[in-house]
């Protein structure tokens, strides 16, 4: 099932929507597709360059920092990483995005970074077809848009929205400070979750229930809980 979602979500042609840009060591643009600058708010690629991801006008400035932090692992290791983000852009348009972003290395010197955005949101009905659980059900993100994302109750284990937020975060590798973060919750209330989530799935540590859970297939569960605020997290 993975590979079959991989290929899926990986496929240049699954949506006509791809932004691509590329970062000095400061995360500052330099270049762009015109297709970025004006999912982001600008006219075209030429008025984006020179800004920073503060500078977008849109919601996603609000993940100026995070962008940025980013942009300094993928420096600091030289190597690709991977996120998947729900962002709200210009004209409040929601777009779940497959992100990209690898060092970008000339004649040996580090210049900074390279990004590509694969918008994945109109697909999501296809990946239906990847699981057997009937009556499989979808909801709406947003009138405006034709969006859909995975319900929680499509799983055999039923977990309740907060359950099923923390089980999202912790299976992309964030811990639970993090996690409370996102959430808005203290750190106590999601140890909480975390230890009814080992009931749930009868597992006595945090990494049987990760490995238990991606087993089931939850690491392809998006939570409807979630879709009404932004995230990015690392896949």
């Amino acid at each position: 099932m993975g590979d079959n979602l991989l290929s899926i979500l990986s496929n240049r042609n699954s949506s006509g929507i791809r932004m691509e840009w590329e970062k000095d060591l400061n995360s500052i643009f330099v270049r762009s597709n015109n297709v970025s600058a004006q999912i982001i708010g600008f006219k075209n690629a030429e008025e984006m360059q020179g800004k920073n991801d503060s500078q977008m006008r849109c919601r996603a400035a609000e993940f100026a920092e995070i962008f940025q932090q980013q942009d300094r692992l993928v420096i600091e290791h030289r190597k690709p990483l991977q996120f998947l983000e729900l962002i709200s852009f210009a004209d409040d348009q929601w777009r779940l995005s497959i992100v990209t972003k690898i060092p970008q290395i000339r004649m040996g010197h580090l210049l900074g970074t390279q990004g590509s955005a694969i918008d994945v949101t109109a697909i999501l009905p296809k990946l239906s077809s990847l699981f057997t659980i009937s009556n499989t059900r979808f909801k709406r993100a947003s009138q405006r848009q034709q969006s859909y994302f995975f319900d929680c109750d499509i799983y055999e284990i039923n977990l309740s929205e907060r359950q099923s937020e923390c089980l999202f975060f912790l299976l992309r590798g964030k811990n639970v400070k993090e996690i409370s973060q996102f959430l808005n919750l203290s750190p106590r209330t999601i140890e909480d979750y975390v230890n009814q989530l080992k009931l749930k799935f009868n597992c006595s540590s945090k990494g049987e229930l990760i490995e238990k859970a991606i087993d089931h297939g939850y690491i392809y569960m998006i939570p409807t809980g979630i879709i009404n605020e932004q995230f990015s997290v690392m896949l």
